[in-house]
């Protein structure tokens, strides 16, 4: 596959394009997205990931055959799907989920095909192409820039009723047309009204949309909080028309308020709130507001027809927005690395959909999982459940493809990995509840995946391949840390974990304890073979019972005054023989001492110069 630019889909030889500036490296947030430069149907060659919701991702995306930038959906719904060993087919994470794949894939496709059925309507994005491969679908969607109505009214103040008036009658044609022909939207809002920096209103995200008609089954409760009518609280409810018209004077009334309207339960029993924001706006449009949002659905208006007819005669001349204005609101509410509007300086409404589909996305799945129970997951040739929060999969030979159905897990609290093949765990990243992480005699180099995992309290990763610890910074609640026989050189990140009991450094080249200065909980300290001169930093470390020191070159124990030492290892110092090294210390257990210059008859002298009752080895 040929290396390009991921923006603007020109050769690249290294990861910085020079043409367009953008940086292509694939971040551990993508590691399941189609790779970059992916042929789909002969004819689209991927780009970058531009966001992921519940039921998929899009991808930026060269038609060659039109010669255009385009936005790909991908159906790859979260939890449910996984990529193969090709890191391009898509299929079901468990057999047991085969059924959800598919209802969940044929929803995909209804998507589709009700937006490709309006090819009149401007204000709707325009879909050129569906097709099936890769085990799983796509469909190919014109790309265009925008804020959606939401973000532009929280970052650039609320709409006036001459742009609300604009928004009505750039829209409600194309409700009036989806409505005529027995379709309804069912998910109109603020996310998914986007204002487009060439003055073009779009309506997105028909993943909701059904046939008025299709009388089935009943329709399924989807909902968004103070934007869904009274209908759609109800699984029988009888929705039309007037649901989107509903939602849609809810949208508005929200722009240009900033206040979201009651949940139309509440609204039964008292509605003063939603008369009293309505006073600050035009009489006229208030009054078409009023009866557009009203509980009763007999009340409102009943199809975009209607509505559209009073705003027509309103008596307020529309005004669109500002390019400018547009921008500026994209900017405001970019999203951080990793997420929907990275990389880009407008985010594309093809994105945006994704967002907004991510609950509804979430709130499906879970639906038709109910009867299944537990639902379970695939690593490394068996089954595990997918709620479990422990799981020892310690010394099975693991590989990076096996261990990836771990990302699925996420309320794992403890985990073991020891003794496998593992090189990356990037597939951990979203496993924020983790409290023990175990991967020891595996070898891993980066620990960037631990970056969200606030909880973590104890990690072993010895005889590995990590050379940076910095990842550890700001681990606040770290109780345990054992990196020995790995690369690292310097434990300064560990500064912050004032609570560490149990810290595990053998054999690494560290030469300063440091980092350790002024810890007061320590208990365990596994130094040795670390080129150590000095334990001064241990002083404060009164809570210490076992101490590994061997192999360095220690020659001054006073700083472990006040400790009750159980174990203590100092073979090969730089003791030399003294036999006053040891005075003041509190022993009850053994020290071995072997290597310091010591003779059988220097013991006893040594033990009368300790507190308690030691073991001396030499």
């Amino acid at each position: 596959m040929k290396k390009i630019c991921g923006n603007c889909f020109s050769r690249i030889s290294g990861n910085v394009c020079r043409k367009c500036g953008h940086v292509n490296v694939r971040t551990s947030a993508e590691y399941d997205a189609l790779p970059v430069g992916t042929q789909l149907r002969g004819r689209y060659t991927v780009g970058k990931l531009m966001g992921r919701g519940g039921f998929g991702m899009i991808y930026l995306a060269y038609d060659e055959q039109s010669d255009k930038t385009v936005a790909v959906k991908e159906f790859f719904p979260d939890g449910t799907a996984v990529r193969s060993q090709d890191n391009i087919t898509a299929e079901p994470m468990t057999t047991i989920q085969q059924e959800n794949y598919g209802e969940g894939l044929e929803r995909f496709f209804r998507e589709a095909e009700i937006i490709s059925g309006f090819p009149e309507c401007s204000e709707l994005i325009g879909i050129y192409d569906v097709f099936r491969e890769n085990g799983t679908a796509y469909y190919a969607m014109e790309f265009v820039h925008g804020a959606s109505l939401k973000s532009y009214a929280e970052t650039s103040s609320a709409i006036s009723s001459a742009q609300a008036v604009y928004i009505a009658q750039k829209l409600l044609p194309s409700l009036q047309i989806l409505h005529q022909r027995g379709v309804i939207h069912r998910d109109v809002s603020p996310d998914n009204i986007m204002l487009c920096a060439d003055g073009s209103v779009k309506l997105i995200d028909f993943g909701s949309a059904r046939y008025i008609q299709d009388r089935t089954c009943s329709m399924s409760v989807i909902l968004k909080q103070g934007f869904a009518p009274l209908e759609q609280y109800q699984r029988r409810g009888a929705q039309g028309g007037w649901t989107d018209i509903y939602s849609f004077g809810a949208s508005l009334f929200y722009a240009m308020t900033l206040v979201t309207p009651e949940d139309p339960l509440t609204r039964l029993e008292d509605d003063s709130d939603f008369e009293f924001q309505l006073h600050g706006i035009t009489p006229s449009l208030a009054e078409i507001l009023r009866r557009s949002c009203n509980v009763r659905r007999e009340l409102r208006y009943q199809n975009a027809e209607e509505m559209l007819g009073a705003v027509s005669v309103c008596g307020v001349e529309p005004v669109g927005f500002p390019a400018d204005k547009i921008q500026q609101a994209v900017r405001s509410s970019a999203a951080p690395e990793g997420s929907l509007a990275r990389g880009g300086t407008f985010l594309s409404t093809a994105a945006a959909a994704l967002a907004s589909a991510a609950s509804s996305a979430a709130e499906f799945f879970s639906g038709i999982s109910r009867t299944i129970t537990p639902i379970k997951v695939r690593i490394g040739g068996e089954m595990f459940p997918v709620n479990s929060v422990e799981l020892d999969l310690s010394d099975r030979e693991l590989t990076n493809a096996q261990i990836i159905n771990l990302r699925h897990m996420k309320r794992l609290k403890v985990l073991n990995l020891n003794y496998n093949y593992i090189t990356d765990l990037a597939c951990l990243e979203g496993l924020t509840q983790l409290e023990e992480l175990h991967f020891s005699h595996n070898n891993v180099t980066d620990l960037s995946f631990l970056s969200g995992m606030t909880e973590l309290r104890r990690i072993s990763a010895e005889n590995t391949g990590l050379a940076d610890i910095s990842p550890l910074a700001g681990k606040l609640r770290l109780e345990a840390v054992f990196i020995g026989d790995s690369l690292v050189t310097d434990i300064t990140p560990l500064k912050s974990a004032r609570g560490l009991r149990f810290l595990g450094c053998n054999e690494l080249q560290i030469g300063s304890l440091d980092a350790l200065e002024g810890m007061t909980e320590l208990e365990t300290v596994c130094l040795a073979g670390c080129g150590l001169w000095s334990i001064q930093p241990l002083s404060s470390g009164k809570k210490l019972r076992n101490v590994y020191l061997g192999r360095n070159n220690v020659s001054d124990l006073s700083p472990l005054i006040g400790c009750d030492i159980a174990e203590m290892y100092l073979d090969l110092n730089k003791l030399n023989g003294n036999r006053e090294a040891f005075r003041g210390l509190t022993v009850h257990g053994f020290i071995v001492m072997n290597g310091n210059g010591y003779a059988q008859e220097d013991l006893e002298y040594i033990r009368s110069t300790i507190n308690g009752e030691a073991d001396l080895e030499i």
